[in-house]
């Protein structure tokens, strides 16, 4: 079976509205998801790769330290929030 470490979908698995977002962001802007994630930590964000990705899709954004995370990545890619 494979694993999102070899890019593949997990059945079922879908990113949120803000997640569609953010990925079509990092492709206009040609960066990779490693780019935004050494960012955020050069900014003092304490995030790895996998809790980056499961931002995208929904998953632990309820405390808050995740919400200051999210709002840093809307800043840094011109995401508003309406």
């Amino acid at each position: 079976m494979g694993n999102s470490k070899n890019n593949v979908r997990i059945p079922g698995r879908e990113p949120t509205t803000w997640g569609v977002k953010v990925k079509k962001r990092l492709l206009d802007l040609g960066m990779k998801q490693d780019d935004i994630v050494w960012r955020l930590n050069e900014l003092g964000h304490k995030i790895h790769k996998k809790a980056f990705s499961d931002l995208l899709y929904g998953v632990g954004v309820t405390a808050e330290s995740k919400i200051k995370v999210i709002e840093a990545i809307n800043a840094m890619l011109d995401i508003s929030v309406v």
